[in-house]
């Protein structure tokens, strides 16, 4: 699994099996907004959303960002693993 961060299209996308799951987001000045995450059928039920929620939260936090999850889904996974709150706001 590698994720990337699709710059020209605004996407975090995680690979896995050759099939890509992705977070939409858009950025305003130091804030990065999780608008929405797309798993594929084939990939649902086996805790890729979560690996892909937790992995783009690491790597914006990695950039000095806010987060800001919209997204319904990001939302519940950041809720449920309150360790993954401590990567909403950037390294000190």
């Amino acid at each position: 699994m590698s994720l990337k961060n699709d710059i020209q299209n605004k996407q975090y996308i995680l690979t896995v099996n050759k099939k890509q799951a992705w977070i939409d987001y858009k950025t305003k000045e130091n804030k990065i907004y999780l608008l929405h995450t797309e798993v594929p059928k084939e990939l649902r039920g086996q805790g890729i959303g979560k690996k892909l929620v937790t992995q783009t939260l690491q790597a914006i936090h990695k950039e000095q960002l806010h987060v800001v999850p919209v997204c319904s889904y990001a939302k519940a996974i950041i809720s449920r693993n309150k360790e993954l709150n401590d990567l909403l706001t950037p390294i000190s």
